[in-house]
């Protein structure tokens, strides 16, 4: 029998997810420092960074869908992480307005450093959850998307 939560049970249960999201991203954050180089840099300019690491020559309007920001907001981004070196910019084609975004060579390390480091850590603790917690977890990812993506939609 299939009982739908009432609206009491879906706000804790919203409380409770929102908590230990906050939980791990801090803990995940507090077993891998970040390089130097990277340290100051903001949450937004940190997924930018993280966007174009994944999808090199990307450009400002497809990393502002992929974050699901502004264009000008990453613009901004964009502006400030290539005053302090972290990222190229270069024309596209004919067209000077496309700007095709590229991490520099020690930003790159630097990003891919960091995040081994945070992929070691969390291996190391799935490795000391039992296998059933770990199908358990896995379970559970197809529907952290769909809220993830729940939560994006309603923001648009």
């Amino acid at each position: 029998m299939c009982m739908a939560l009432s609206t009491t049970a879906v706000a804790r249960l919203a409380e409770e997810l929102v908590e230990r999201n906050g939980l791990l991203r801090r803990a995940i954050a507090a077993a891998a420092v970040p390089p130097e180089d990277i340290r100051s840099v903001t949450t937004a300019e940190m997924e930018l960074l993280r966007c174009v690491r994944r999808m090199p020559n990307i450009c400002v309007n497809d990393a502002a869908s992929a974050l699901a920001l502004a264009p000008n907001t990453v613009s901004t981004l964009v502006r400030t992480l290539r005053e302090a070196g972290l990222l190229q910019s270069d024309t596209h084609g004919d067209d000077r307005r496309v700007k095709r975004l590229r991490l520099t060579p020690r930003a790159a390390r630097q990003v891919q450093d960091w995040r081994d480091a945070r992929m070691d850590a969390v291996q190391l603790a799935l490795a000391e959850l039992s296998p059933d917690d770990r199908t358990l977890l896995k379970s559970s990812l197809p529907v952290l998307e769909r809220i993830a993506a729940s939560l994006n939609a309603a923001a648009a």
